[in-house]
């Protein structure tokens, strides 16, 4: 599982659309499509129940990964702030935000 992967279906799962996840990422709809295929595949089970109208809702195995999908991404970005207001101190020393 890669990070772009998550975020894509964490983008599907929230807006119940690929289309509309595919405005949110700023990725064409078969990267979206196919990310979505690729973590089906490595998970082993489909993550959405897929309706005529394309309206995507999530399975029981793929709201479990939802919920770890959330929070590996929430704990990155978190990291990333931390880590450049790590940097941002020390490159200025005595000086604090």
């Amino acid at each position: 599982m890669e990070f772009k992967q998550l975020e894509m279906f964490v983008a599907v799962a929230e807006e119940q659309s690929v289309q509309r996840a595919t405005e949110r990422v700023f990725r064409s709809q078969p990267a979206v499509s196919m990310a979505i295929a690729k973590l089906e595949e490595e998970v082993g089970s489909p993550l959405f129940h897929r309706t005529r109208s394309e309206h995507f809702r999530l399975t029981d195995v793929g709201q479990v990964l939802y919920r770890y999908a959330k929070r590996m991404i929430d704990l990155r970005d978190e990291a990333a702030a931390t880590l450049e207001r790590f940097v941002h101190d020390r490159a200025a020393p005595g000086v604090r935000s």
